[in-house]
């Protein structure tokens, strides 16, 4: 959810676009960030559109402009790959993302660390943050890294888990909860502190009703896509089939 600083500087860029007709992009934003900002760029008048790097993306650019739609290969989106010697070592998502902060970068300077079909990784980064990892980059978790910048990237796509429970209702805070893994009052917390988002939209609300197709997203968790709600179970309890896309 945006503050008040981080929204007058995205509104900087709608005025800065309405003045001058540029094509202006912002630094990467949550989903639900980026619908709030494009919102208030239509209600100015302009063309938005938002990428990542990559179809599906968490975290991405919105670009705006006065006189001719956006398109994605206009993004000064540019995909870094990391590699390591995999007989040896095994990186995960966490590992990378904490070597990325340990070098002194914005969250927002960066997107999404994406792990690539035949082993490696992808970093989507900003030119500046682009040439701070180039240099500063070295090791992740224990493993040493070679990065360099690519023109494509290969994305190994996600792998769910689907499951089936019963729900005394289907409240946001339960089915986060059973989606996670966790017990409900860590998902309490994570509705309370804005993490949570059903379609793209935050919702701190936790006795919010959902139900298929809702995508519930977890910020730094992962996302619960509601499947099928079944019939009722002999304690009067629904039955939902969802599935889940957990980060490390």
């Amino acid at each position: 959810m945006l503050d008040n600083i981080r929204r007058a500087r995205l509104d900087e860029i709608i005025m800065r676009s309405q003045k001058t007709g540029a094509s202006l992009y912002t630094r990467f934003l949550s989903m639900a960030d980026a619908q709030e900002f494009m919102g208030r760029a239509k209600a100015a008048g302009l063309f938005t559109a938002a990428f990542g790097g990559y179809e599906g993306a968490d975290r991405v650019m919105c670009g705006v402009c006065g006189y001719q739609e956006i398109l994605n290969e206009d993004f000064p989106i540019i995909p870094i790959l990391v590699s390591w010697d995999k007989r040896f070592y095994e990186v995960e998502h966490h590992d990378i993302l904490g070597a990325v902060m340990a070098l002194g970068l914005d969250r927002d300077l960066f997107g999404d660390i994406a792990m690539r079909k035949d082993g490696g990784a992808y970093i989507m980064a900003g030119e500046n943050a682009a040439r701070i990892i180039e240099n500063g980059l070295v090791s992740c978790g224990r493993a040493n890294v070679s990065v360099e910048r690519c023109g494509s990237v290969d994305i190994a796509p996600p792998v769910g888990r689907q499951i089936t429970a019963t729900f005394k209702s289907l409240r946001l805070d339960a089915v986060v909860a059973e989606g996670l893994r966790t017990a409900r009052s860590h998902a309490s917390a994570y509705i309370a502190a804005g993490r949570v988002s059903i379609n793209h939209v935050v919702c701190m609300k936790n006795d919010k009703a959902v139900s298929p197709p809702d995508i519930i997203s977890v910020q730094g968790k992962g996302r619960i896509v509601l499947k099928e709600i079944g019939g009722k179970s002999k304690k009067d309890r629904t039955y939902l089939t969802m599935e889940t896309f957990l980060r490390d």
